[in-house]
């Protein structure tokens, strides 16, 4: 399971092969590891040169966890910065097209989608997609409007997108699935309440669980 907080930290279960697994966190106050197996321990001020910026996104793809973009104190940001946790290092991929934070993404047909979010130009509905066989991002269909703090999860291999905010209103009660085949996003049933800033699990048996966030009343499962 992937987890993936879209306002101010990275959080995301990675699995070492060899002796350990746990939850990498990431935020503007550093890097923590935190291990369940060893009595729930949480190591933090970790330096794995992540890149503690604020509002990123978190996918694990590949076996490697992905931080995608942020904000450091004025600079909006496109870096794309990728932890290896059996060799314990960070490396450097090709940057997205568009710098952005508060934006949301997932992992679906082998390639890493991202969207929304804003930067010093405007909010945005843009999305982009990176394919570890081409090595490159490229723009895919927008969507339906512009949306920010809204998070995203693959379920039956769909990326579904959930609440946001576009200004001045929450934006919670939608949800959109996107297939790349029709490349179109077709709106489906609501939330039962709308919601921004929130965090999302897809679960294994076919559920999405929402909690968190602005006006989330409680916990939300989506079938």
């Amino acid at each position: 399971m992937k987890i993936i907080t879209v306002l101010s930290i990275v959080s995301l279960f990675i699995t070492h092969a060899q002796s350990w697994n746990g939850i990498l966190i990431d935020g503007l106050n550093g890097t923590q590891l935190f291990t369940p197996a060893e009595r729930h321990s949480t190591v933090a001020n970790l330096n794995y040169n992540l890149p503690h910026k604020f509002a990123s996104v978190g996918v694990f793809y590949n076996g490697q966890a992905y931080f995608i973009g942020g904000k450091n104190d004025s600079d909006y940001s496109a870096d794309v910065l990728v932890f290896n946790p059996e060799t314990m290092t960070t490396s450097s991929a090709p940057s997205m097209l568009c710098e952005r934070a508060q934006h949301s993404g997932t992992v679906f047909n082998d390639r890493i989608l991202i969207c929304g979010g804003q930067n010093d130009t405007a909010r945005m509905s843009v999305c982009e997609v990176y394919s570890s066989m081409h090595h490159n991002w490229s723009i895919v269909t927008p969507l339906p409007a512009v949306n920010m703090e809204f998070s995203m999860a693959t379920l039956h291999d769909r990326p579904y997108s959930f609440g946001g905010y576009r200004g001045g209103v929450n934006c919670g009660a939608s949800r959109a699935v996107y297939t790349l085949h029709e490349n179109k996003w077709v709106q489906r049933a609501s939330l039962p309440n709308p919601t921004r800033s929130h965090a999302t699990i897809a679960l294994d048996y076919g559920r999405v669980l929402l909690c968190g966030g602005w006006s989330l009343k409680g916990i939300t499962f989506i079938n």
